[in-house]
């Protein structure tokens, strides 16, 4: 099973099944209401795809280029925040040292928002590394 029908699955029994079994009483409209909740979900997840497919092969970059710069985005700053800081702040009192001027240290960013965005781009980067392995790659 793919990562996305599981999720769609995971959807149908634990939100919409147990409030059909809330509301409706009736075994057979139950279970036609959950078969209609499944076709909507499955048609909501097609026409995910094909705006996916549309965005991607559009020639704008201002289109089709949003992924891409987000995750350049975050890597850069996930590497400034790990290694660019650090040097500057090295130059930086390197260069205090030798000019004798007092030069304050540069701050710590915060990298909690893009440390989030950028671990949720990766781990859907691993489905998919994970649907082309599993040959469910189209």
């Amino acid at each position: 099973m793919t990562p996305i029908v599981e999720a769609a699955s995971g959807v149908m029994s634990g939100v919409v099944k147990p409030i059909l079994d809330k509301f409706v009483m009736d075994a057979d409209k139950r279970l036609e209401a959950e078969q209609f909740a499944a076709k909507q979900l499955q048609e909501l997840n097609i026409a995910q795809l094909e705006v996916n497919q549309a965005e991607a092969a559009n020639p704008n970059l201002f289109v089709s280029g949003w992924r891409p710069f987000v995750g350049w985005v975050c890597g850069a700053s996930f590497a400034y925040a790990m290694i660019g800081n650090d040097i500057l702040n090295c130059v930086l009192q390197i260069t205090s040292q030798y000019t004798g001027k007092s030069v304050p240290k540069l701050p710590e960013p915060d990298t909690t928002l893009v440390l989030e965005i950028l671990f949720a781009l990766l781990g859907f980067g691993g489905l998919r590394t994970y649907e082309k392995l599993r040959g469910a790659a189209k």
